[in-house]
């Protein structure tokens, strides 16, 4: 992929133009230096050249003399503002979810950006790179990248909550006392080819609606509003392991197993595919709880034996169920 090939969207830099502009800072003057000023930037889904904005971040330190781009602008790149991407992301029911659907559309907030999530065990990582090569003013892009990231997971997590690992593309050590205020157990690697956000496998079955806002809005918020949603919901209600088979659900919401096929496709997704998160994300609740035999667990989703299940789990973590359980 070429450089005049590779695009982002306005919205993925905004906040750092009105963050400048609330300080009164003249942005005209940068966005002319930049190019950017040839484009409409006050439509979040618009795209612009990604040189364009690698230069408007060497301009920002430059003229600006702006090289904390955490301590200044971390906490105004929230992933819900960021465009209509960022909040289909923002409003998955869990974390889980968020990641999946963020990968299968990683190109579209940058289409020169990928994204990988990895499971090992009790952690995970979720990950970001880039596709081209490294020029000035991409570190300050791999920042603004982290601070969504960040972002989101905080939406799970609550407005302090805090990684396990940090991994950085830059190579430049950054002051994050603004975005990590207790900062006692985070580690933080720099010179990484991802940059990527280390967190708790047991985080991935966390609300994406965030923590501790409670009261009834939420509770509203909360309920099924898509028809995978409504299905994990109808599994994790059921007390019959055979109600994870499609014909039943289907017949449970008045459907033909093929309309149900159908109207999963509109959510690009499939039945195994539902029933396999659902799975995944009641397993790693299950196993928190010392008092459930790992034979249990895979009689309550629905396995015909413990073997199948265990295979399952090895799949999605890399360890068997037992081992994740002594390793949390």
């Amino acid at each position: 992929m070429n450089r005049e090939a590779q695009l982002v969207q306005a919205g993925f830099f905004r906040p750092v133009l009105d963050t400048l502009q609330d300080a009164g800072v003249n942005i005209d003057k940068l966005l002319s230096k930049s190019s950017l000023n040839r484009f409409d930037l006050e439509i979040n889904e618009n795209y612009v050249p990604v040189g364009c904005m690698y230069s408007l971040f060497c301009e920002i330190r430059q003229s600006e003399g702006i090289e904390d781009f955490f301590g200044v602008f971390g906490r105004k790149l929230e992933l819900q503002g960021l465009s209509d991407w960022g909040e289909m992301i923002a409003f998955t029911p869990d974390v889980l979810s968020a990641c999946q659907l963020a990968l299968k559309y990683d190109n579209v907030v940058q289409t020169h950006e990928r994204m990988v999530l990895e499971i090992d065990g009790p952690v995970c990582k979720v990950s970001q790179y880039f596709l081209d090569q490294a020029q000035p003013g991409r570190e300050y892009a791999d920042y603004v990248d982290f601070c969504y990231m960040l972002s989101g997971l905080r939406l799970a997590g609550g407005p302090d909550w805090e990684p396990l690992e940090i991994h950085l593309q830059s190579s430049e050590a950054p002051d994050f006392d603004h975005l990590l205020p207790r900062n006692q157990h985070t580690r933080i690697y720099l010179g990484q080819p991802m940059t990527s956000v280390v967190f708790p496998t047991a985080m991935l079955t966390s609300s994406m609606l965030g923590s501790g806002s409670g009261g009834p809005e939420l509770a509203i918020e909360a309920l099924p509003q898509t028809l995978p949603q409504v299905i994990e919901e109808l599994l994790g209600s059921s007390q019959q392991a055979q109600i994870a088979h499609l014909d039943v659900i289907a017949e449970l919401l008045d459907l033909s197993p093929r309309t149900l096929r159908r109207r999963l496709t509109e959510y690009d997704t499939t039945f195994t595919e539902v029933v396999e998160n659902w799975r995944f994300k009641a397993c790693l609740h299950l196993l928190e709880q010392d008092n459930t035999r790992v034979s249990e667990i895979a009689e309550q989703l629905g396995y015909a034996n413990t073997p199948n299940f265990e295979r399952a789990f090895r799949r999605w973590t890399g360890q068997t169920p037992g081992n994740y359980r002594d390793l949390l």
